[in-house]
């Protein structure tokens, strides 16, 4: 395999580690019941009130590298798919990287704003085509050579 296949699978399986909050994992602790987040957008700004964050230190962590290791694929693997895929992945990952730093900022620094954009769902979608497109890459091409006369 490629470094780019283990890139690519790097990036699914932190993703879904993230957005499913551990949960895929469930097998392993039997009181932990399976849920996945499909999509997220939200934002808050707002002072008075001490802010606390819906996600665990690991579960930003997760995202925070799965995005940046998203970034890194879909910058890789501009010929293994369309343009348009990779453009899409690309700006979907630098902006999950983005919330997810606000969110992990909190433990540096206090203050207010929250900003969580994630998508594993498009992701999913985005992944098929490029799996699509390394396949593609990788297949046996079969010439068919006629015989003279036939």
């Amino acid at each position: 395999m490629k470094p780019i296949h283990y890139i690519f699978m790097t990036h699914v399986f932190l993703l879904i580690l993230a957005c499913t909050n551990f949960s895929a994992l469930g097998f392993i602790r039997k009181d932990q019941s399976f849920s996945i987040n499909y999509w997220t957008y939200s934002h808050r700004s707002g002072f008075g009130n001490e802010y606390k964050s819906e996600y665990s230190p690991p579960q930003v962590f997760a995202y925070v590298a799965a995005y940046g290791i998203g970034v890194i694929l879909f910058v890789l693997a501009r010929k293994h798919g369309m343009p348009a895929v990779n453009i899409l992945g690309t700006g979907l990952c630098i902006i999950g990287l983005i919330s997810f730093l606000i969110e992990g900022s909190h433990w540096v620094s206090t203050h207010h704003y929250s900003w969580i954009a994630s998508f594993p769902v498009v992701m999913l979608v985005l992944w098929i085509v490029l799996a699509i497109g390394m396949f593609k890459e990788h297949s046996i091409e079969i010439k068919v050579v006629s015989e003279p006369g036939s």
